[in-house]
């Protein structure tokens, strides 16, 4: 556990210093770019889906970021960028780096669409590192890290987690009571094939100060060289966009239920929206899965069943896992709690089987468990 964490955060700090083909420019910035662009100047506003409102990049406060307090009065400030693309949609984001005081680990997200930029928040201390495919690092606590991608829906953001690793018996004050388990695509393998999937050879995105000098140059100038072509056809792309947008109301759900977690909130309403959230992810997940009965030949759909068979006992596993760690609260509690880990594990399902659907993934690799 220790050791992951420590090569995700010495991930963090290595600086790649790959050249870019700056040739590849194109005579003038798309209107994504240049959006992009005046956002990062603080010359034009985007709208926040923390804040819920449009702002200028100097608005940002801190307090979405979960720090306790401002720091001596400091405000939260930009001070490096990196473009990618995040969603494979050919259309790159910005990822920037902001700091406060002497936190330094705070991120947004800025996305273009439909002719607006939209900012997503991450928390800070969760993100580790990005690489160039999109792929990204992060930790969702001090005894669980995860591997996966973007996934925007409207206005909101999740995320297609492809491996992951909890520690159920995590305690800081008896290291050797430790016993992680891990996860690829949600279904349990072992530590060495977790590690391989890890570690596989990612190139780290590129990380400029955020100066109108680095703006002009690494914005303006060339970001349509940064983004791969994939073999999929627009037609692809957009589909799986527009489906996504579709599930925004799930996603809506569990940052419902997160804003009076974090609150501590501990109500009727509270469990209302963990029970609705495992039970629109449900329904969402049996939608996407007759449109896969529809399309696919029979060899592939057996192949799929068999798989799903498996998922669901995987599903179930991680799920009771999760209550080993939740087993001291109360039992109405610790129900809300086991829906918000089957939602969570059932959303990410339909995440995958979309990109079935969509040809991103490969029938190929749903083999009843084992997983590429």
């Amino acid at each position: 556990m220790k050791k992951l964490i420590a090569v995700f955060m010495t991930c963090l700090l290595i600086a790649s210093a790959c050249p870019v083909n700056l040739n590849a420019a194109t005579s003038k910035p798309s209107p994504a770019i240049q959006a992009l662009a005046a956002v990062l100047q603080n010359k034009a506003t985007f709208f926040s889906t923390d804040d819920g409102k449009t702002i200028l990049l100097s608005d940002i406060g801190f307090f979405r970021f979960g720090i306790a307090e401002q720091t001596d009065g400091a405000a939260v400030k930009p001070y490096r960028f990196a473009i990618v693309d995040l969603d494979g949609d050919r259309i790159p984001e910005v990822v920037l780096g902001l700091e406060c005081g002497y936190y330094t680990d705070l991120y947004e997200f800025l996305r273009y669409v439909g002719g607006k930029v939209y900012g997503y928040s991450f928390t800070y201390g969760n993100l580790y590192d990005i690489a160039k495919d999109g792929t990204i690092f992060y930790a969702d606590g001090r005894a669980d890290g995860m591997m996966g991608n973007v996934r925007f829906m409207g206005a909101t953001m999740d995320f297609r987690v492809r491996a992951d690793w909890d520690d159920p018996y995590f305690d800081p004050d008896d290291p050797d009571t430790s016993m992680p388990n891990y996860y690829i695509n949600d279904f349990p393998v072992d530590k060495k094939t977790f590690n391989q999937i890890l570690y596989m050879s990612r190139d780290n995105v590129d990380w400029y100060a955020c100066t109108n000098d680095n703006i002009a140059t690494w914005v303006l100038n060339q970001p349509n060289s940064l983004v791969s072509k994939p073999s999929l056809p627009q037609t692809a792309l957009t589909g799986r966009q527009k489906y996504l947008d579709s599930l925004e109301y799930v996603t809506n759900t569990r940052n419902a239920w997160d804003v009076n977690y974090s609150k501590n909130i501990d109500n009727s309403e509270q469990a209302a929206l963990a029970r609705k959230y495992y039970q629109d992810a449900d329904t969402e997940l049996n939608k996407i899965y007759q449109m896969l009965a529809k399309k696919l030949p029979t060899a592939d759909m057996a192949k799929l069943r068999a798989d799903e068979r498996a998922w669901i006992k995987a599903r179930d596993r991680k799920a009771v896992l999760t209550d080993y760690a939740i087993s001291s609260y109360t039992a109405t509690y610790a129900k809300e709690l086991h829906n918000i880990s089957l939602g969570s594990v059932t959303i990410n399902r339909v995440y995958r089987l979309v990109d079935l659907y969509y040809g991103f993934e490969k029938i190929a690799d749903f083999s009843e468990g084992v997983q590429r």
